[in-house]
């Protein structure tokens, strides 16, 4: 009997010695992915060992996560897709990486399924994506009375307010992609200029000097006040959204963030894989 006591008391002490070590951590000092979320007030399900929240919660500081110059097929494998969109909001100088569901523009009235709405002298400008079937961007007047297709079988993938007019950025079903100026006059909207894109546009963001930067499945560009193409950044990959912070572009992806230092006409890219 006194053996039994014995052999139970170590096992006792064996299994509260795990729980302890459990609760305090690695022994080196170093925090898991959760407690770093938790830390930021908001725990979004992420395993540990590296990969992406398996649920569109959360939130993480840019810099806990991992930095590369450049990112091999090996790396980008270890992370495993989600459903998210990828964010960067910044705080106080800080980048935060947010995963967000993905988001249907608001709904204006009469335009229900609109992939994007702007609002201008004359009216509404609306576009459509409708996929393979081909979507269309048109305008409406402000009291509904008078509308106008200006463009059919087009993808429209968003519309900006740069200088005096609209950029409306388009693709067809696949890579093909382009950017159209759309001129507000008094009564009506009129197409202006056109330039090609290299590959589908994803995301955009206007600067404050009039120029729009575009992200493409070919890379990143900026579009002049002068309807020039400039190509910044060469390459394939898919950003989900951008965000513009000074001379800063955040990139968010599946599976990685994407930063793009400006300067001029260079640009420097470092990229952020999940610790």
């Amino acid at each position: 009997m006194g053996v039994d006591r014995g052999v139970r008391a170590l096992a006792l002490l064996i299994v509260l010695a795990g729980s302890s070590a459990c609760e305090d951590g690695p022994a080196d000092g170093s925090r898991g992915h959760g407690a770093r979320a938790e830390s930021l007030g908001r725990d979004h399900g992420a395993d540990p060992g590296g990969y992406l929240p398996s649920v569109c919660l959360g939130r993480e500081r840019l810099r806990l996560w991992r930095r590369y110059d450049t990112v091999s097929d090996e790396e980008r494998a270890r992370t495993r897709g989600t459903d998210c969109d990828w964010a960067i909001i910044v705080q106080d100088g800080d980048p935060i990486v947010v995963a967000t569901k993905p988001q249907r523009p608001a709904t204006v009235s009469g335009f229900v399924g609109a992939s994007a709405v702007e609002k201008g002298a004359p009216g509404y400008l609306v576009g459509y994506d409708d996929g393979e079937y081909g979507g269309s961007l048109g305008w409406a007047s402000l009291q509904g009375d008078r509308k106008q297709t200006l463009l059919g079988q087009k993808n429209v993938v968003a519309i900006l307010r740069a200088h005096e007019y609209f950029v409306a950025l388009t693709s067809r079903y696949g890579s093909e992609g382009r950017a159209y100026e759309v001129i507000p006059y008094f009564d009506h909207f009129e197409l202006g200029r056109m330039v090609e894109l290299p590959g589908r546009p994803t995301v955009s963001a206007v600067e404050p000097a009039g120029s729009v930067l575009i992200a493409t499945l070919g890379g990143l560009h900026r579009l002049s006040p002068d309807f020039e193409l400039e190509p910044l950044v060469e390459g394939y990959w898919m950003p989900e959204s951008l965000t513009l912070d000074g001379n800063t572009v955040y990139l968010g992806m599946h599976g990685e963030v994407a930063v793009v230092k400006l300067s001029g006409k260079h640009a420097e890219v470092t990229r952020f894989l999940p610790p």
